[in-house]
């Protein structure tokens, strides 16, 4: 079966925008959302790690590319600062003043909407899923321009997180799967969003699964315990001969336990030759100790007591 994240990106890459005015928000919140590589005289280089960014861009671009009339870019392998190469794309400066239109748009306007968190999401937003809890994020550079109007419209939508600034970036944090859920399926992802909710269900009913089994352990182990101390209380009453002088239901129950040396309380207690209540085998039980411990004691002292048992 598909992992979760797994089918959240596979939903991000495919879904279609509903018009050509939100494929063109997404493109620009794309580009916006990946690292700043540098210019050259073609255009600025722009990267990321994630080759479904540029799949995501090519399939969104057929939306556009009539009405804008310039070109998209090409992806190429651009070194980074490291060393090592990363897969680029280099944005023609047409495409860069567009761009650099429609931002300013949103930002004037303040009308951000679902699109642009979609594309920022893309371009640098993660979903973790830890053994407890869930954490989403979006990790943006705080010279993003787009960070502040993101930042008021997840607060308005209902979607509010902390935030935290970490390695020169600032990241927005969701840790509530509600909250979550409700930010994926408004991205428009509610096959997802479905799937966090299975997958927070299971994960419900594993937990409790898990502390049902810890909870048995820990009784039987309870149980075990109480039951190996009782045995040893009966023994020293054989071997010390109180046996004959114990009530009635004293010797009853000492020979019930000798017998059933794993047997729980209320076990014990539907054993006897008249059932009882596994309350009523406590109390018997501490009346137990108490006389033997008493009897004990006199003998002890050199003091002799005798209890009569009941007819």
């Amino acid at each position: 079966m598909d992992t979760l994240t797994t089918v959240l990106w596979d939903e991000w890459g495919t879904l279609v925008p509903n018009t050509a005015a939100d494929a063109a928000r997404e493109i620009v919140a794309l580009l916006v959302g990946m690292g700043w590589e540098g210019g050259l005289e073609e255009g600025v280089v722009l990267c990321s790690r994630r080759m479904g960014v540029f799949q995501r861009l090519r399939r969104l671009w057929s939306f556009v590319a009539e009405e804008w009339g310039v070109d998209l870019g090409r992806v190429i392998s651009f070194p980074s600062k490291g060393g090592s190469r990363k897969p680029s794309i280099l944005m023609t400066l047409q495409l860069l003043a567009r761009s650099r239109e429609l931002l300013a748009e949103c930002i004037e306007s303040h009308r951000m909407s679902w699109p642009w968190v979609r594309g920022l999401w893309g371009a640098a937003g993660a979903l973790y899923l830890p053994k407890n809890g869930y954490f989403l994020v979006l990790r943006l550079s705080v010279q993003n321009p787009l960070l502040p109007e993101v930042e008021a419209f997840l607060e308005d939508e209902g979607c509010p997180g902390s935030k935290r600034l970490h390695e020169g970036k600032e990241e927005l944090l969701l840790r509530h799967q509600q909250s979550i859920a409700i930010f994926l399926s408004r991205m428009g992802l509610c096959g997802t969003s479905l799937r966090l909710e299975e997958h927070a269900l299971f994960r419900s009913m594993r937990d409790q699964a898990n502390r049902l089994v810890n909870c048995d352990s820990a009784n039987i182990k309870k149980s075990l315990l109480a039951a190996e101390r009782q045995l040893e209380e009966c023994r020293q009453v054989v071997a010390y001969g109180l046996m004959e002088i114990l009530p009635r239901e004293l010797q009853e129950l000492v020979r019930v336990r000798l017998q059933h040396g794993s047997a729980s309380l209320q076990e014990l207690g539907q054993l006897v030759q008249r059932p009882v209540s596994k309350s009523t085998v406590e109390y018997r039980w501490g009346k137990l100790r108490r006389l033997v411990g008493d009897l004990l004691q006199q003998r002890k002292e050199g003091r002799s007591c005798i209890w009569e048992n009941p007819k």
